[in-house]
């Protein structure tokens, strides 16, 4: 969010007010603030609403000293700056109520009316997540959550259950014995699926293979698998046309 605090020192003249508007337009803030406007209320609302602040408080100059002007724009949420700490507190409470919810789906049977509640928990959980990062980007006034990281110490138990899970703690070789060295886990692997992916000769029955009609005769063989002559390679590329490359 961006705010800004002006000392304009004057919008009588319309030149002031297109400068003013111009750098608005430029650096798009959320919420301006001005001072020493030295203008009445109902002339500072026409110039608000020209540098395109639909919302504001204006306050008038006495004679020709004073004049404020507190301007904001229309996604500005002033209720996380008024009660900002019932807020935080009713954000956090909501998580962790989700959180709860979803570490106790997380023990039942997958079933489908389970696997249902989960997406909604995880969904609601997701949405509180959104809400937290608004919440406290607007408090520090700084976009430093850009990229929304929500690695929160929940999420860091469901990755660590899940590596927990999914981690091999030994493999069982061929002849039954049980392999827990990391090396001799990796070499286990290659050569079984060395052997898996490795062609084999085929056994079939050969006779299926007379019934097929012979397309290739052995002089055809022959003229296939001999090698180029110069001659060929010669023909070839006089037959390419001017813009193709050989």
């Amino acid at each position: 969010m961006k705010i800004l605090s002006w000392n304009v020192r004057g919008l009588g003249r319309s030149r002031t007010v297109n400068r003013l508007r111009n750098k608005l337009r430029a650096i798009n803030l959320h919420i301006l603030f001005l001072m020493e406007t030295k203008l009445d209320s109902k002339k500072m609302e026409l110039v608000r609403v020209k540098c395109g602040f639909p919302n504001g408080i204006d306050v008038s100059a006495c004679s020709s000293k004073g004049g404020l002007s507190l301007e904001w724009k229309g996604i500005v949420d002033f209720a996380s700056w008024i009660g900002g700490q019932s807020k935080a507190r009713e954000q956090k409470h909501q998580r962790a109520s989700w959180e709860r919810k979803l570490s106790s789906l997380y023990n039942q049977d997958p079933t489908d009316k389970v696997l249902t509640e989960i997406m909604e928990a995880q969904i609601g959980l997701n949405i509180e997540a959104d809400k937290e990062e608004i919440f406290w980007e607007q408090r520090a006034r700084v976009n430093w959550l850009k990229n929304g990281d929500r690695n929160t110490n929940f999420f860091h138990k469901v990755v660590i259950s899940r590596n927990k899970r999914n981690r091999i703690l030994g493999l069982s070789k061929d002849d039954s014995e049980l392999i827990s060295n990391p090396d001799d886990m990796l070499r286990v692997v290659i050569e079984y699926f060395g052997k898996l992916f490795t062609a084999s000769d085929v056994v079939g029955d050969y006779r299926v293979l007379s019934l097929v009609e012979q397309k290739v005769s052995s002089s055809m063989n022959d003229d296939l698998l001999k090698p180029f002559s110069k001659e060929d390679i010669r023909i070839v590329i006089k037959e390419i046309t001017h813009l193709k490359a050989p």
